[in-house]
């Protein structure tokens, strides 16, 4: 099962994985879809950064030390808004049009999107 983080959650979420290893988990060509799994070896959770609408990416495929953040561009007349997930360490930069952050136990070793956050998740809510 995984927890959905609330969007105003986020950041705060972040920063309780700062150090973690970070791995690009999951991609769908498709749907434009990305995950990147935080993971440390004292926790029995993971932490998947899910970004959609993706658009473009710069930077490992997997990483020590993370320090990823979310950033928010709003749209203007010759721009759509974009979100950038960053690790300036890394370096990092993943561009897409949404992030969600949900946690899961790190035994639910997720390999496909196919039913990733359930039928009928909400935000906030186990699945």
């Amino acid at each position: 099962m995984k927890t959905v983080i609330q969007t105003e959650s986020a950041e705060a979420e972040l920063k309780n994985w700062l150090g973690a290893e970070a791995t690009l988990w999951m991609y769908h060509a498709t749907f434009k879809r990305l995950a990147i799994m935080l993971s440390t070896p004292d926790r029995k959770e993971v932490l998947y950064v899910i970004a959609v609408g993706c658009r473009h990416i710069t930077g490992p495929f997997s990483w020590d030390d993370a320090n990823i953040t979310i950033h928010n561009s709003s749209a203007n007349k010759t721009m759509e808004s974009a979100v950038r997930i960053i690790d300036e360490l890394a370096p990092f930069e993943l561009i897409c049009s949404s992030v969600i952050l949900a946690r899961a136990r790190a035994e639910d070793f997720d390999t496909s999107f196919n039913s990733f956050l359930g039928e009928d998740s909400d935000h906030g809510e186990e699945t």
